[in-house]
């Protein structure tokens, strides 16, 4: 008699691990995916202080320098989803002619996602820059 009583419940486990298999999948790879736009948006982050460390050296600077750009593309962290947008790297002239002028280095691209763009979201812009005071003035004093 107690076995007609045992409620039958052989497979439903499969059948509710089933259904909720691609909300984990969507979960998990959602994760992956800000996980990986957090460590590129932080490498473009140490490129462009990279570049602007040489940007405020280089003397005489000009605008775009091309060893500036370059060291700020050798810095990115490689990655398939990461592209940069064109004309970028920048960096500016000094802000001033004085001793106190700024140099600002800017990278700007697009991290296409791979897990996200099944529920919507296609790409994220990751923009940094960073400002630093221009020391290729050979007028100026350096400080110890």
């Amino acid at each position: 008699m107690n076995r007609f009583l045992k409620k039958r419940s052989h497979g439903q486990a499969i059948i509710e691990f089933t259904l909720l298999l691609p909300l984990i999948i969507i979960i998990v790879g959602g994760l992956t995916d800000l996980g990986l736009a957090f460590y590129i948006s932080v490498g473009v982050e140490n490129a462009v202080r990279e570049g602007a460390r040489v940007a405020v050296t280089v003397s005489p600077l000009v605008a775009d320098d091309p060893t500036v750009k370059q060291v700020v593309k050798d810095r990115i962290p490689p990655a398939g989803q990461f592209a940069l947008k064109s004309g970028y790297p920048t960096n500016t002239l000094p802000s001033s002619a004085t001793c106190e002028g700024n140099v600002t280095v800017t990278a700007e691209g697009t991290y296409n996602s791979m897990f996200l763009q099944y529920i919507g979201f296609t790409n994220m812009t990751i923009s940094r820059s960073t400002t630093m005071r221009y020391e290729g003035n050979p007028l100026c004093p350096v400080a110890p």
